[in-house]
């Protein structure tokens, strides 16, 4: 008969086939923690290598760094907001002015205990800078509009060197704009020069639609391109007359003072039976001499007949506030020995386009055929102005349209938000970049 045991631990049966041997129940608890060990042993061993396996992946994905480069952003941020509330307290017992005692009442009351100090107030530079104490941070203040910004290299400043290498290029790099998160920079020397023919079927060809030379200004970015070092930099484009009027501070909102046509005027003119009248704005319209009796589209041979529009967005100035009479005088650029100066205008032998499109009109009711046009064409640096006239692509008027101009290429670099720059010395004016 078939014997039948139960273990002390259990209630399963144990069935034994040889009857004549006793089966000993106490092995089986004995033989589960056996295998209860080992496999503990084995989980741990499996947890550990996942915790290396997942460092490793946090590491080589830089999570991590992305989460310390949250932290300080938030910090910054945060930072930056204290900051603003001492500049508003300021304007607030200022009553509107934002002036020093005011932006120094404001920080004491947000950073007390010798909590921050002054690092310039220049009311030429038009913006006071503020360092915090804890953080070693500094913040820009607009004086004229309040804004602060954060300065994420503190002493850099517009017109200073930056050893920025590509291949291809081994003239200067300097500072052209630092922003927030990014710091452009401009090549100092033509990297290239680029020929323009005003009846090109592709970059001379004016586009309607943008009111510019589209296809010209792409060929400029285009030739930039290839003075990007990826390792540093985002994009290469080249540099425009905004990136130069920023700097200069120049208006050119009411220049060709005194002159019938000014600055963004809409500029009407009806041509029927070889008679021309113009009007500006909403003006009337008058009847012109035989100066533009003639008149051509930039994108057409035929003379113009019936209505056509243009926008004046003309306007020429030179770099070291000489200005013709009449215009707004440059201000903020008049000295010729600084490095700023120099990066823009001080190569009077190296002129370059500006990838900058305009209309000039010019309208003196006179019969003299020289006295009256209408050209189109990028604007360039020539001989220290910022000027219409050496890129002047088509003339409309009744000379032959169709110019040829040729102007070196000038590339803006934007740095990534995440390079490093380092002074080569204390006030130096000079900075070496690294990841």
């Amino acid at each position: 008969m078939k014997q039948e045991f139960k273990t002390k631990n259990s209630n399963h049966l144990i069935r034994s086939k040889n009857y004549n041997k006793r089966v000993w129940a106490d092995f089986i608890p004995a033989h589960n923690k056996g295998i209860t060990l080992i496999a503990l042993i084995i989980t741990i061993i499996i947890l550990l290598i996942l915790s290396v396996v997942t460092i490793t992946s946090i590491s080589n994905s830089n999570i991590l760094k992305h989460a310390q480069d949250a932290k300080e952003n938030y910090s910054i941020a945060e930072e930056k907001e204290r900051v603003t509330l001492a500049v508003h307290q300021g304007i607030l017992e200022g009553e509107g002015t934002i002036n020093k005692a005011g932006v120094t009442s404001g920080m004491n009351s947000q950073f007390p205990n010798n909590g921050w100090e002054e690092t310039n107030w220049n009311e030429s530079e038009e913006y006071v800078r503020v360092l915090i104490k804890a953080s070693k941070r500094q913040y820009k203040i607009s004086l004229d509009t309040g804004k602060v910004e954060y300065e994420k290299y503190p002493g850099l400043k517009i017109g200073d060197k930056v050893n920025y290498t590509v291949r291809g290029y081994t003239g200067e790099w300097r500072v052209l704009d630092i922003g927030e998160n990014n710091v452009k920079l401009l090549a100092t020397s033509n990297v290239e020069t680029l020929r323009i023919d005003g009846d090109d079927t592709t970059l001379g060809v004016w586009d309607e639609t943008t009111k510019s030379y589209k296809n010209a200004e792409n060929k400029l970015d285009e030739v930039c391109e290839k003075y990007i070092n990826e390792t540093y930099a985002t994009e290469a484009k080249s540099i425009k007359v905004e990136d130069i009027d920023k700097i200069t501070g120049y208006n050119k909102n009411g220049t060709a003072i005194g002159e019938k046509c000014q600055y963004n005027d809409k500029v009407t003119f009806i041509i029927e039976n070889e008679k021309v009248k113009y009007k500006v704005n909403s003006g009337n319209f008058i009847e012109l001499g035989k100066g533009f009796a003639t008149l051509k589209a930039p994108q057409a041979q035929e003379k113009i007949q019936g209505e056509y529009i243009v926008i004046n967005t003309s306007y020429s100035y030179k770099g070291d506030g000489f200005v013709e009479e009449g215009k707004p005088f440059v201000t903020k650029l008049n000295d010729t020995s600084s490095n700023t100066y120099k990066m823009l205008f001080g190569d009077n032998d190296q002129d370059y386009w500006l990838a900058s499109s305009f209309v000039s009109v010019h309208i003196n009711d006179s019969v003299d055929n020289y006295m009256n046009w209408c050209t189109f064409g990028l604007k360039t640096v020539n001989q220290g102005y910022v000027s219409d006239m050496q890129g002047v692509l088509w003339f409309a008027s009744n000379e032959n349209n169709g110019y040829s101009c040729e102007s070196g290429v000038r590339p803006v670099i934007t740095l990534k938000s995440d390079i490093k720059l380092t002074q080569t010395s204390e006030n130096s004016g000079e900075w070496n970049i690294s990841k």
